[in-house]
């Protein structure tokens, strides 16, 4: 049976879901910084945080809570990254989309070359928005390493990611759930006295569950700087305290550079245009 304080992070995880719901449901209003990029990217990467979230909840309670592993990863990113793009802004947004843009630049490649599809336009598309956003390009943006580190707590986070991350890919650590000693060294069970099972064993998921909250009253903050109704301010803060977390995460001393290098490049870029024939 799971502690008491397990039942109480899965309780948390739920009364943040529904006051996700229905704070949407009341409106969204985003607050336009510099770009209103940043209100719009920041509220789809913790709705989805969200959705993680409930759909890592249905698991849990279905006894299924092993194959939320690979979800509560993508939590941790979606969160995280949120957080990044609230507090960097512009640049940051503009240095994820730029990295999607080239991803998808390299996917429809690969179909073109394979002969899967033949619509060239697609690939044309795609280079013309990593053309448009290559200003905002950012090497320390296209990995969440690299978005961790920008952040004076951010290797922490990472370090949980990367965690999950050996039991989000085919690998021993994933064999290990179904592959184990028995215990007795007996060969009739397995060959080389190994036992096998149809469903995971020694997968403690509520040591991994218990990110899934604290991961939304981060990602949960960052939204909520950002939005002009403020649904879940009083209560999102007082989590933070009960998790003994900071409200507003702090820039490394790399993180600033990035930003400053991020804004360099920018004007650069600007000044490059303006510039007949540069």
């Amino acid at each position: 049976m799971s502690p008491p304080e397990d039942a109480e992070f899965r309780a948390i995880a739920r009364e943040l879901i529904d006051l996700w719901h229905t704070g949407v449901a009341e409106g969204v209003r985003v607050n336009q910084r510099e770009s209103p990029l940043i209100g719009l990217v920041v509220y789809a990467l913790h709705a989805h945080a969200v959705n993680l979230a409930e759909s890592v909840l249905t698991l849990y309670e279905r006894d299924l809570g092993h194959a939320s592993v690979a979800l509560i990863r993508q939590l941790v990113e979606c969160a995280f990254t949120a957080v990044w793009i609230e507090r960097f802004g512009q640049r940051a947004a503009g240095a994820l989309l730029h990295e999607e843009a080239r991803s998808r630049r390299w996917s429809i490649q690969t179909f073109l070359d394979l002969g899967v599809v033949d619509d060239a336009r697609a690939l044309d598309d795609a280079i013309a928005a990593l053309d448009e956003l290559e200003s905002a390009a950012s090497p320390p943006g296209r990995t969440f390493q690299g978005r961790c580190e920008d952040f004076e707590n951010g290797l922490s986070v990472y370090a949980i990611y990367r965690a999950l991350s050996q039991f989000s890919h085919a690998g021993t650590a994933t064999t290990q759930w179904y592959v184990h000693d028995d215990g007795t060294g007996a060969r009739d069970v397995a060959p080389w006295g190994l036992a096998v099972s149809r469903t995971p064993t020694l997968v403690d998921v509520d040591d991994w569950f218990r990110i899934v909250p604290v991961m939304l009253v981060h990602s949960g903050l960052a939204w909520d700087r950002l939005d002009g109704h403020h649904h879940a301010r009083t209560r999102l803060k007082q989590l933070a305290q009960h998790f003994r977390i900071t409200v507003k995460n702090q820039p490394s001393a790399r993180g600033l550079q990035n930003e400053r290098d991020r804004e360099k490049k920018a004007k650069a870029a600007r000044k490059s245009r303006r510039t007949p024939g540069a």
